[in-house]
Order: structure tokens, then sequence, then C-alpha cells
């Protein structure tokens, strides 16, 4: 149960569920209730909810009185927590540095990256160099597509010590109604494939933009190359495998594993914060060039596009289009994931290519 909640802190409506309640979850079972019971309780509420994220931890967040209806500029901070007292196994004295950080503001349809994805070819790079190039190629396409309402790259972090920070440039990234959501990423670097940042914050509490929102981010594992320690050029992953977060695991013996009061865990190796700088004509600018196709002028993509199928216990790649693929079953298959040529996801979801088919689905 430590392990499954290290990280997660949900806020949805009135409930609120975060580690030091997890603690209490066996008082409200009798005592033959079984740890794994509990566990698939807690899994279950997890899912229930899968449209909130688990891939940051809130410390603070404060409402402020503008209206989520009006498009708002966000400046973005990042201050660094990994060091040596916090990680301490073969922690990288002297080499240890973070790539430069990628924000994105966008819609529900964009994915940068996510718990259990496909690393993208631009999510890889970083992840393994700290190249950002394909990235923002992938961050820009979707941008074309009304998907992401605007992006920002920070410097990289040349010298990690714990409080170094870096931030995005004042008001440089917007938001509006139709793009609430934010997502980072950067290399922990030197490392085979290890990042941090967050993906799909939402950036007002249902009515209000947030004046300031603080997250704990946590290391994940891209899934891409091999190796335990930090270094570069290792060999690859193959056949690749998805992302995941570091967990404490039974070891000390682990990257990103300490011991603290609770036993072995996971602690965060950073801090992100996006302060509102408020309503600017430049966002609103933006939002008005950025509208999202809608309903009732929604038209599919006549182009063909991969998806990954499963036939017999075989998985296998099949390129197809929207009334051959989405017209049949389109609950299930719009929120399919569309694949490049070589199996990796894009980021871009069936019902992102076939918003007609999947109307409402």
């Amino acid at each position: 149960l430590k392990q499954y909640s290290q990280r997660n802190t949900l806020e949805y409506a009135s409930l609120s569920i975060h580690q030091s309640h997890i603690k209490l979850l066996p008082n409200m079972f009798s005592q033959s209730t079984s740890k794994a019971t509990i566990a698939a309780l807690l899994l279950f509420a997890r899912l229930s909810l899968a449209q909130e994220n688990f891939n940051f931890e809130l410390i603070s967040s404060s409402s402020s009185g503008t209206s989520k209806d009006q498009p708002v500029a966000f400046t973005a901070s990042f201050e660094n927590l990994w060091a040596r007292d916090r990680h301490p196994f073969a922690y990288p004295s002297g080499s240890e540095h973070w790539s430069p950080f990628v924000f994105a503001t966008h819609s529900p349809e964009y994915v940068m990256w996510e718990e259990g994805g496909m690393a993208s070819p631009g999510i890889e790079l970083i992840a393994e160099t700290g190249g950002i190039g394909i990235l923002r190629n992938e961050v820009r396409a979707q941008q074309d597509e009304k998907y992401v309402l605007s992006y920002d790259i920070t410097s990289m972090i040349p010298d990690a010590f714990e409080g170094a920070s870096v931030s995005t440039g004042s008001s440089s990234l917007c938001a509006d109604e139709d793009h609430p959501l934010v997502s980072s990423i950067s290399m922990i670097a030197p490392s085979p494939d290890w990042f941090s940042g967050q993906y799909n914050l939402r950036l007002h509490d249902g009515t209000n933009w947030y004046r300031k929102i603080e997250v704990y981010v946590y290391p994940w594992d891209a899934g891409t190359e091999e190796g335990e320690r930090y270094s570069l050029r290792n060999s690859p992953t193959s056949p690749q495998e998805p992302i995941l977060p570091f967990m404490p695991g039974s070891s000390e013996d682990k990257v990103f594993v300490s011991r603290g009061n609770n036993g072995l865990e996971i602690e965060p190796v950073g801090i992100t914060t996006f302060e509102l700088d408020g309503p600017s004509q430049e966002c609103s600018s933006a939002s008005a060039s950025s509208v999202l196709p809608s309903a009732d002028v929604a038209m599919d993509s006549s182009s063909q596009f991969i998806i990954r199928v499963k036939r017999a216990g075989e998985s296998r790649l099949r390129k197809v289009n929207c009334s051959v693929w989405a017209s049949r079953r389109p609950n299930k298959r719009c929120k399919k994931m569309t694949r490049t040529l070589q199996g990796r996801r894009t980021g871009v979801r069936v019902q992102t290519l076939c918003p007609a088919t999947c109307m409402n689905k």
C-alpha cells in the first residue's frame, strides 16, 4: 500500500486521498482483511477516478478570482530536490544535471507522456540524451492541429545542487478553457532514460484559474534503454517497455530509493510551480486562433493511421481509417492511441483524427 500510494495525492471534488489516509485503511476493515484485498479496493477506486492523475503530489494551491473562461498567462518554474541525502544510492556527484525543460499547455486530446504509455520518439530522445529537437517538433505539430496552445523551453540546470532552479519566460505559457492542462519533462542526467516532470496537470479548480499551484514531481523510466545506474550509452530496451515510475521495492541499493520514517520510499526530485500572470492580449490572440473543432463542424481526417491490435494473443500494427476503425465500437476504439510505423505512440488518439465518428463517445 505504501508503494502504491507513495506519490499519489488526489483531489476530486470533495474527496481527498493521500498517503496519510491510506495508513487508516486497515482500520476500516476486520483483522482478517488482507492487505491484498485493501490494495485491490484502492486500485478500483483509482481506476474509477481515471480522469484524474497520479503522477505528481500536490503541495499547495490557491485560487484566483479569474474565471477559467478567460485566456490567461502562466509562468512555470522548477526547483531541484534531487540530491545525495535524498537519493543516496550511486548518486553521480560532479556530473549531475538537468536537461532543458519542455512545458506545454494543451487540451485533453494531446498526450505528451503518461504512465503506462509508450514513449514517443521525442520523449525517448529527451529521456536518453536531453535533446529537445524531436519533442519540440511533435509539440509544434500538435499546436498546428490546435491541441497544444503554447509551449516554452527553459535553459538546462548544469549543476544540480539542491535548490537550483530554472523558469520559463514571464507569461510565456497561455491557457484557456479548451487548453487547461500542462505537461512538462526534463532528463535526469546522466542516466539511461530517466526523466521527471508531470502530465495533464489542470491549471484551474473547476471555476477559476489557480493563482499559484505547486507540485512535487518524481523520477520516471521511459522504457527505452537498459541500465540501473547513472550512465549514458546503454543498450536499447527491446521490445520497448511502457513509461513507469520508480518504486521503492525491498532494497536501499536502488537509484532514487531512500529510507524514511515509513521505511523505503522514493522522495521527489523536484518542485514544479505554476504562477498566474493574469489575462494577456497575446494569450487572447493565441486562444482565438486555437479553437478546437466544434461538434457541428467536426470533420474526420481522410488519411490512414496506424493502431496496435491484438489477434489470437498476438500484437500487430494495422493501417486503418476513420470509417474502417472508429465506426465500430467507437466507445472503445476512439480512445486508442495511434502509432508510428515503428509501433511507438504518437501522442494522438483516434478521437482526435476522427472527431465526427467519435462525437460524444
